[in-house]
C-alpha cells in the first residue's frame, strides 16, 4: 500500500484504516479510524503474506514512528523524506542524490524534443544536454521540469534553452514550469525551499534562517568554509553594525564602503548561527556534517531559488558583507592552501552571483586579494591573467580612470613583470602614470608607487639609465611628501646613483 505523511499523520491514519477494512483485518469495525489503523498494524505483524508499505513525503518522522509497522520477515517499509534524522535499529537510511552526468544526458535524450533518442547520436561537445544537466546540478526533479519546458515550447531549441538557463538574472520560475515531464506538479523553486518554512517555524531568532540561506546562496555551492560563521572577525563582518553617523560625517570613504546591516543577521551570535545551520542541515537545505566539517554545501538550485526570493534591497549589503567576511578569513601566505583555494572559489562565486555589486562604489578589496595571493603563491602567470580580467571588469563597471581600475591595471603590470615580461610591465606602467597624475595628483602615494615601479621594470627590461633618470626625478617628490629621512627617499636616491654609474 501507498500513503503519505505530508503535513502530519491524518492522511496516513485514514489510509491505514481504509486498508484494514478492505483486508477485513480483525478489529477493523469502521467506527474509529485510529482503532482500525492499529488493526492493520496487527494484521501486518501476524500475516504469512508478503507486503510493502510506502509512506511518502514524511514531514515529521517522530510523529510517524508510532505508526511504523513491526518488523516482519516478508514485510518492508519504505519512507521518503527530505529531512535527515538518526534512525532506530532495523531501519536503514538511503540518501538519494542527483543523477550522474551520464544519467542526466540519457534522461534528457529520452524526454526532450530536439535531441536524438540516445546520447551517443551527437558529439558530446556539441550536445546541449550536457550543459542543461550541469546547469541544473543533475537534479532529477529539475531535469523533469526542463524536459517539460522543451515539450511545451517546441520553438525553443535545446541549445537556446541551455543559454536561457545560464543567463544571469533569470528566475527559476521563468525557465522551469510548474508541471514536470513525469507528472510532478510543483514548481522547482518552491520544492527546493519547501523546508525553509519548517526551519523558520522552530528557529529561535525570526528571519535568521532566511538570511543565512540567502548568504550561503551567494557562495560556492560545492563548499564554503564554516569559519565564515564562527571566526570572530568574519562573523562580525556578517552581523555587525553599519556605518555610524560619526563615520559618515568624518570618514565618508569608509562609510560608503561599509554596507548597512542586514536586519535578520544584525547582532546574531555564533551560537544562534550554529543552531540555525544545524536546523538547515536537518531539513536538507544544506549539507554540513561531522564527517565533512571542512565545508558547508548547498545544491546549486537551492541556492538559485534562495537568490530569487532575496529582497532586492538586501542584495547589496549581503554581497558586500559576505565579501568582507571572506576577506577576514585569509590566512598568512602559504599557511593553509586548502583554505586559500576555498576563499578564491567563494569570492569568485559571490562576484558571479551578484555582479556588479562588488564593483560599487569601489571594487571590493577581496577581488584584488584573490589575484595577489595567486602571485604570492608563485602562480605569476595566473595572477597576471586574473588582474587582466579584473581590470577589464572594473573599467567596464567604473570607468577607465577610476581608482579601482588603476589599481587592477597596476597589479596586472606587476605580475606581468614577475611572469617574465619586464618590458610589457614597463610599458603598461608608463601608460598608467599620466592617469594616476590626472586622477590622484602627482604627489599621491599611489602615483609615486606607480612611477617607482615603472622605473624598476624599466631597469629589469635592460634600460638602466632610463630607470635611474626616472628615480632621480622621483626623489624631490618623495622628499616633499615623506621628508628627508624617510627610508624610501634614501633608497631611491641610492638606486638612482647606482643606475647612473652603471652598477
Amino acid at each position: 500500500m501507498w500513503t503519505t505523511a505530508k503535513g502530519g499523520i491524518a492522511r496516513l491514519v485514514a489510509d491505514f484504516a481504509e486498508t484494514a477494512r478492505r483486508l477485513q483485518a480483525p478489529g477493523a469495525e469502521g467506527e474509529n479510524e485510529e482503532a482500525d489503523a492499529r488493526a492493520l498494524l496487527e494484521w501486518l505483524r501476524g500475516t504469512e503474506r508478503s507486503w510493502l508499505v510506502v509512506i511518502d513525503d514524511v514531514d515529521d518522522l517522530d510523529a510517524v514512528l508510532p505508526w511504523w509497522p513491526h518488523p516482519h520477515p516478508r514485510g518492508w517499509v519504505l519512507a521518503t523524506t527530505r529531512r535527515r534524522k538518526a534512525l532506530g535499529a532495523g531501519r536503514t537510511r538511503i540518501d538519494v542524490g542527483a543523477f550522474t552526468a551520464a544519467e542526466s544526458d540519457s534522461y534528457l535524450h529520452e524526454r526532450a524534443p530536439g535531441l536524438p533518442t540516445h546520447p551517443g547520436a551527437c558529439a558530446e561537445h556539441e550536445c546541449p544536454a550536457a550543459p542543461i544537466g550541469q546547469l541544473l546540478g543533475y537534479l532529477p526533479l529539475a531535469l523533469s521540469h526542463a524536459a517539460a519546458y522543451l515539450l511545451n515550447n517546441t520553438d525553443v531549441t535545446p541549445g537556446a534553452y541551455a543559454r536561457m538557463l545560464a543567463e544571469p538574472g533569470r528566475a527559476l520560475a521563468e525557465v522551469l514550469p510548474a508541471d514536470g515531464a513525469d507528472g510532478y506538479g510543483q514548481a522547482v523553486h518552491a520544492t527546493m525551499l519547501i523546508n525553509l518554512s519548517a526551519v523558520e517555524a522552530v528557529e529561535d531568532r525570526p528571519g535568521l534562517a532566511r538570511a543565512v540561506l540567502s548568504t550561503l546562496a551567494l557562495l560556492d555551492p560545492n563548499g564554503s568554509p564554516p569559519a565564515l560563521w564562527t571566526h570572530p572577525a568574519a562573523l562580525t563582518a556578517l552581523t555587525g553594525p553599519g556605518p555610524s553617523l560619526w563615520q559618515r560625517l568624518r570618514h565618508p570613504t569608509i562609510a560608503r564602503n561599509m554596507p548597512a546591516p542586514v536586519p535578520a543577521l544584525h547582532g546574531a551570535t555564533a551560537a544562534q548561527v550554529r543552531e540555525c545551520l544545524r536546523l538547515m542541515h536537518r531539513y536538507s537545505l544544506i549539507t554540513h556534517t561531522a564527517q565533512d566539517q571542512a565545508v558547508i554545501r548547498i545544491h546549486a538550485l537551492t541556492a538559485r531559488a534562495a537568490r530569487d526570493i532575496t529582497p532586492h534591497e538586501q542584495g547589496y549589503a549581503l554581497a558586500r558583507r559576505t565579501a568582507d567576511a571572506l576577506l577576514a578569513l585569509w590566512p598568512p601566505v602559504g599557511r593553509d592552501r586548502a583554505l586559500e583555494q576555498a576563499l578564491q572559489d567563494n569570492t569568485a562565486a559571490v562576484d558571479d552571483n551578484t555582479s556588479p555589486v562588488l564593483y560599487g562604489p569601489d571594487a571590493h578589496p577581496a577581488l584584488c586579494q584573490v589575484g595577489d595571493r595567486l602571485g604570492e603563491a608563485g602562480q605569476d602567470a595566473a595572477a597576471r591573467d586574473y588582474f587582466h580580467t579584473l581590470a577589464a571588469r572594473t573599467s567596464s563597471y567604473l570607468g577607465p580612470d577610476h581608482s579601482s581600475t588603476l589599481r587592477a591595471r597596476h597589479s596586472h603590470a606587476r605580475w606581468r613583470g614577475e611572469a617574465g615580461d619586464a618590458q610589457g610591465a614597463a610599458d603598461t606602467l608608463a601608460e598608467l602614470v599620466p592617469h594616476y597624475v590626472q586622477v590622484l595628483g602627482p604627489d599621491h602615494p599611489d602615483t609615486l608607487s606607480t612611477r617607482r615601479n615603472h622605473a624598476r621594470w624599466r631597469g629589469e627590461a635592460g634600460d638602466a639609465q632610463g630607470a635611474a633618470d626616472t628615480l632621480a626625478e622621483l626623489v624631490p617628490h618623495f622628499l616633499r611628501v615623506l621628508g628627508p629621512d624617510h627610508p624610501t627617499r634614501s633608497a631611491l636616491w641610492t638606486l638612482s646613483l647606482a643606475g647612473r654609474s652603471g652598477r
